[in-house]
């Protein structure tokens, strides 16, 4: 095998040849790998951008679904079947945002309860025949402002956790 090599490439241009062959094939095949790698690292960017995009449109959902829910707890009309309907769907986008973080950014720290729990005291206080006001566990009464004041507070944190991840993909 050698003494084949050596009379296919005996002459120094021919040696000068291959070697400049085997540099080109080198260079070649490390230019792929990297061009393989940058486009990988594009796409798996472009594709958090797009989850966060779409756990922030989620967020926004939760915002007004719970704005809605109060609004008619509030209203003074009881509870109806719309009231409910309306609770069920800020819990599925409560549970849709639980979905975004544990499965895309484990780094956010989100507890579902802790926001499923207000909404379920809400609609909790208003069977019980407190559709004016909402009496904490405390045995306080809350006014309206007071608990909008609250879920702007809790989506303002949800959204602050968000656009830290927005900061850090950014293109």
């Amino acid at each position: 095998m050698i003494s084949w090599f050596n009379s296919i490439f005996a002459q120094p241009a021919q040696k000068a040849q291959l070697v400049a062959i085997l540099m080109s094939a080198v260079v070649a095949v490390f230019v792929l790998l990297l061009n393989q790698w940058f486009t990988s690292r594009r796409v798996r960017k472009e594709l958090y951008i797009l989850k966060i995009e779409e756990l922030y449109s989620v967020i926004c959902e939760y915002e007004l679904l719970s704005y809605d829910f109060v609004a008619l707890l509030f209203s003074g009309k009881g509870v109806k079947e719309s009231t409910k309907e309306i609770m069920n769907k800020t819990l599925a986008s409560l549970q849709n945002i639980e979905m975004y973080t544990e499965l895309h950014f484990p780094e956010i720290s989100f507890d579902r309860k802790k926001y499923e729990g207000y909404v379920k005291e809400l609609y909790q206080s208003s069977l019980d025949g407190r559709a004016f006001f909402y009496v904490s566990e405390s045995g306080a009464f809350v006014s309206h402002t007071e608990v909008m004041e609250k879920i702007q507070n809790d989506t303002d944190e949800i959204k602050r956790m968000t656009k830290n991840l927005m900061s850090r993909y950014k293109h």
